[in-house]
């Protein structure tokens, strides 16, 4: 004899689906024991500003970073959002957002939407310009990241750490989330998010997943 207890979520009107005939009436009685509703994150945005703490404090721990900050700017455009994708949608732009930023702040122009109300699926960001979109911004990024390495290759300065992947990259091909380890002395998820970051940047392409994953110039 088994005993369990079953906890099933669904995002769909069940009671209606019961009467257009695609849920047995059965099964929900069945599951529907006990029920409770959770709202939409849109009914309750007061919780906005504590689950983007939130992840931010999760991702940095997994990226083996410092946690960001968030301007009054960037989460005030969090709070007019409508999140047609819930707190999931949530946590992925935030995630986004860490791996886009590279100061510790995070601002307007580091947040992905859906284009919804009004608001823009990448707010413009000024540089030396004013840039939209964000095949600009990679096109920008590019160019400043290849520039400066090879400035400071020829001996004005010190490389960064984005550089010195990029330059190790020119060299040998690709690189490896362990071959970036050993190349920067930091732990393995420092690299995976440097190399994760160069590829959101579109500065890298990924083959494979994971830690077999190996990175490549475009």
């Amino acid at each position: 004899q088994v005993d369990v207890r079953i906890l099933a979520a669904t995002n769909q009107d069940l009671k209606a689906k019961i009467a257009e005939g695609s849920f047995r009436e059965d099964l929900y009685f069945r599951l529907a024991r006990f029920t409770v509703t959770i709202p939409p994150l849109r009914e309750h945005k007061e919780d906005i500003p504590l689950l983007a703490e939130h992840f931010l404090r999760m991702f940095a721990s997994e990226m083996g970073i410092k946690e960001p900050a968030i301007t009054p700017e960037a989460l005030s455009l969090l709070e007019r959002y409508s999140f047609p994708g819930n707190v999931r949608e949530l946590k992925n732009i935030i995630e986004h957002a860490l791996i886009k930023s590279d100061d510790g702040v995070i601002r307007p122009e580091h947040l992905h939407f859906i284009t919804d109300s009004g608001i823009p699926s990448y707010p413009p960001m000024t540089l030396t310009g004013q840039i939209s979109g964000i095949s600009a911004d990679f096109e920008y990024l590019r160019d400043l990241v290849v520039k400066r390495a090879q400035k400071r290759a020829s001996g004005d300065g010190g490389m960064s750490d984005e550089e010195r992947i990029l330059e190790y990259v020119e060299k040998h091909g690709s690189i490896s989330n362990s071959e970036c380890q050993r190349l920067l002395s930091v732990d393995l998820r420092r690299a995976s998010y440097l190399l994760n970051k160069l590829h959101e940047y579109g500065l890298l392409k990924r083959e494979g997943e994971r830690r077999w994953a190996r990175y490549r110039l475009p």
